[in-house]
């Protein structure tokens, strides 16, 4: 599969982050890919060498000064993941892959 594919399908699990969480949508960019792909290695590779040891996009954000720390703020947290799944997409197509 494309990489560009898996992380389409893996988008479509990826909670906005209003209102409850239905069961179906994931929180995590890892977890959602675990739950829309076979072989979510792929997309779990990737998005960890990208965070570079960070277990979290909060992590990231917290430690790079975007995120206030103990900042809850699950809507802008979901919009930065699912604007970030959008760049990795556009990416991998313009790769062809």
């Amino acid at each position: 599969m494309k990489t560009s594919q898996a992380f389409r399908l893996t988008k479509a699990k990826v909670w906005d982050g209003t209102g409850s969480r239905p069961k179906n949508r994931k929180a995590y960019i890892c977890h959602a890919a675990s739950c829309a792909l076979d072989n979510p290695w792929q997309v779990e590779g990737i998005i960890n060498n990208l965070l570079d040891g960070y277990g979290t996009l909060e992590g990231w954000l917290y430690y790079r000064g975007f995120l206030p720390y103990g900042t809850n703020d699950h809507k802008r947290v979901q919009a930065t993941r699912h604007a970030w799944l959008d760049h990795l997409i556009e990416h991998y197509e313009s790769l062809g892959d």
